[in-house]
């Protein structure tokens, strides 16, 4: 059983999602591709929407500035006072596909089902972000009690903890329903799920 219960937020529309590309690499990706003016008012709208069905005690994020971005806005409309940013919620890495047209997803996709291939590219596999994910939610139970926690990222990362949650493989992860840009879902660990470790 888990200490604290965990809600995941998806950052709002970035540049890169407008302009239909892979914006993966650390390099650029946590000073470029923040959120578009749409964006802004996705997350604005899902947090407004939120604010009387959710108590956040903290948030982190991934280092990204559309993922920033994101939970600044939360953080505000959800008075809470500082955000934790952390590299475990980056982008899953889509290697030599970042930069590329965002249609080259689904190769990644189909490479994570086949469960070959991904060293090709050097596309962080999906157990690989699933074990960064993972550690920094056993961490949060080392440190937090009784807490409502949110943690704002990506698709890829999301949908892979989501299926964890679930009791679905991590290679799997594309027979959850993803989550939309700024959406906001709760953890809920299905009755196998566990960390792995001792917290």
């Amino acid at each position: 059983m888990l200490k604290n219960r965990y809600y995941v937020m998806r950052h709002g529309e970035s540049s890169a999602n407008a302009s239909g590309i892979i914006a993966s690499d650390p390099l650029t990706a946590k000073r470029k591709f923040g959120l578009t003016k749409q964006g802004k008012r996705q997350v604005l709208n899902t947090v407004t929407a939120s604010f009387k069905s959710y108590a956040f005690d903290r948030i982190y994020t991934s280092d990204f500035l559309r993922a920033r971005e994101t939970a600044e806005i939360a953080a505000e409309c959800f008075g809470i006072r500082s955000v934790i940013y952390t590299s475990l919620l980056r982008e899953r890495f889509f290697g030599t596909l970042d930069g590329e047209k965002d249609s080259e997803y689904q190769k990644a996709w189909e490479l994570d089902e086949s469960g070959m291939g991904l060293d090709c590219y050097g596309i962080e596999t999906p157990d690989e972000v699933l074990d960064r994910l993972l550690s920094l939610i056993r961490e949060c139970e080392k440190k937090h009690t009784g807490e409502t926690i949110l943690l704002v990222s990506h698709g890829d990362p999301l949908q892979i903890i989501l299926a964890a949650f679930e009791g679905i493989g991590p290679r799997n992860h594309r027979s959850v329903a993803h989550l939309n840009i700024g959406e906001i879902r709760e953890l809920v660990p299905h009755e196998n799920f566990t960390l792995e470790e001792d917290i």
